[in-house]
């Protein structure tokens, strides 16, 4: 029996004691789990990049896009309205040349130009990463109109693009039926 008591006690000192070199379960508890995060190769938009641009109809519109860790991955640009997809990597894949897409080298920075703008331009486009699952960031561009001759259609682009973007919102938003916790 003593035997027996000797055997247990080395079997659960040699299992649950923590081993030289090895994290113990105090230093485990403070290391936290992050996805698409600093400290990780996973891709991810950097938090500074602005969801909004504001450009004038006849100049450049300048849309920027920070992915962090892309590692091999791809970066493309989509118009929202169509889906029709304007940029892969540095390729431009649309016959209006008034979109091209900007990288500055060893930047993680990937810039959509429109030059000129125009009104119809104004909308979402989505910068978006080729990783399983797909990762996307969408920016906004409003386009106002310069000087006295804009006329009313800049405030009724605006309306329009207020209750377009209003819309967008509610269709995320739960329905009635459903409850929070």
């Amino acid at each position: 029996m003593t035997v027996t008591m000797i055997t247990v006690l080395t079997v659960m000192l040699f299992c649950c004691a923590p081993a030289q070199g090895h994290q113990s379960e105090e230093d485990l508890t403070e290391h936290h789990i992050t996805w698409g995060r600093p400290n990780t190769n996973i891709a991810f938009f950097d938090d500074d990049t602005p969801s909004n641009v504001t450009a004038v109809v006849g100049q450049r519109a300048t849309l920027p896009c920070q992915v962090v860790n892309l590692d091999k991955k791809d970066v493309s640009w989509i118009r929202q309205r169509d889906l029709h997809i304007l940029t892969v990597g540095i390729f431009t894949y649309t016959s209006d040349d008034r979109f091209k897409v900007y990288h500055p080298e060893n930047s993680d920075q990937w810039y959509l130009e429109i030059n000129p703008v125009t009104f119809r331009d104004a909308g979402v486009y989505e910068c978006q990463v080729s990783t399983s699952p797909k990762i996307f960031l969408p920016v906004l561009l409003v386009v106002e109109g310069s000087g006295p001759h804009s006329g009313d259609s800049n405030v009724h682009h605006r309306v329009w693009l207020n209750f377009a973007t209003t819309l967008m919102v509610v269709k995320l938003k739960p329905s009635h039926g459903l409850h929070s916790r």
